[in-house]
């Protein structure tokens, strides 16, 4: 017999997570409990004790282990220049390890750890389309066997992160970073690739931007 308990517990199994941050972790995994409606304070435990092994406090750019693990990735990775010291730590893992951010060991990361059959979708800022210093990644991204879909957002009159000066609902000055999502899936055939021009709205249209994108 079908047992909607059990099927919700089986989904939150399979559902894995990396960050360095414990309090981000905490609430990540009390989130996904909540939202899994569980009727019975039992399943509720079991769940949050199966995303306490599951959703790992750990530097997910270390993790060497899992390479081609995962059918679907989710990421928005920091958007931060590449410390000396940290550069020197990855240095021997990465072939982007030159971009200057850290954002594109994330993106070869995910790379890595998708599996033959999955698709990974992450925000980036917009200049993983453009920059000079990210050709070594565009490589990556660019090869036979993915599928790409680039969704490019400017910051102006509005921005996909609602953040900033909230009374400046639709001017750069409310947030300066634009964005891409990447949405890689692998396949079997040649490369293919799907982009959007600079995408750019006002706050009332968000809305419907997303719903069209």
């Amino acid at each position: 017999d079908f047992n909607f308990e059990k099927e919700k517990l089986s989904a939150l199994a399979i559902i894995h997570g990396f960050d360095i941050d414990p309090i981000a972790l905490e609430l990540c995994r009390i989130t996904l409990v909540y939202l899994s409606c569980f009727k019975s304070i039992n399943m509720a435990v079991k769940a949050f004790s199966l995303l306490q092994n599951n959703i790992r406090c750990t530097d997910a750019l270390a993790f060497q282990e899992d390479n081609g693990s995962y059918q679907i990735i989710l990421g928005n990775p920091p958007y931060a220049k590449l410390s000396a010291d940290l550069k020197t730590k990855y240095y021997p893992y990465y072939s982007c390890i030159d971009a200057g951010d850290i954002y594109p060991l994330f993106v070869e990361q995910g790379l890595r750890w998708l599996a033959a059959d999955g698709a990974l979708a992450l925000i980036v800022p917009l200049s993983i389309v453009f920059s000079k210093k990210l050709q070594q990644l565009r490589r990556l991204l660019f090869s036979p066997g993915l599928r790409l879909s680039l969704a490019n957002f400017d910051n102006i009159p509005s921005s996909i992160f609602i953040a900033g000066k909230p009374e400046h609902a639709d001017t750069n000055r409310a947030n300066s970073q634009r964005a891409t999502i990447i949405i890689a899936q692998r396949s079997t055939g040649p490369l293919h690739i799907n982009a959007t021009d600079l995408l750019r709205w006002r706050s009332k249209e968000r809305a419907r931007l997303f719903h069209n994108t």
